[in-house]
């Protein structure tokens, strides 16, 4: 499946969503970066919480086909 940056953005809000993320946001930078159209952001309520935000969204986004090629910040997970 093709989806547009935006499509894709909004994808990863509902998978961030479906498991409880807080204060989750979509910012457009496709005027500042040529590295991507959005970052999406979001908050999680521990550690755990947010591994399992990033191990949710990896493997939700690998079931369509758009694999993670790098991670950063995992073992801390004070951001990923």
């Amino acid at each position: 499946m093709c989806l547009t940056s935006r499509q894709l953005a909004d994808k990863i809000v509902e998978i961030l969503e479906d498991k409880k993320a807080r204060n989750v946001s979509v910012i457009n930078i496709d005027k500042v970066s040529i590295l991507a159209d959005y970052f999406v952001i979001c908050s999680g309520t521990s550690t755990t919480h947010i591994r399992t935000l990033a191990d949710e969204l990896e493997e939700k986004m690998s079931e369509d086909g758009h694999l993670c090629l790098r991670k950063e910040g995992y073992n801390s997970a004070r951001w990923i």
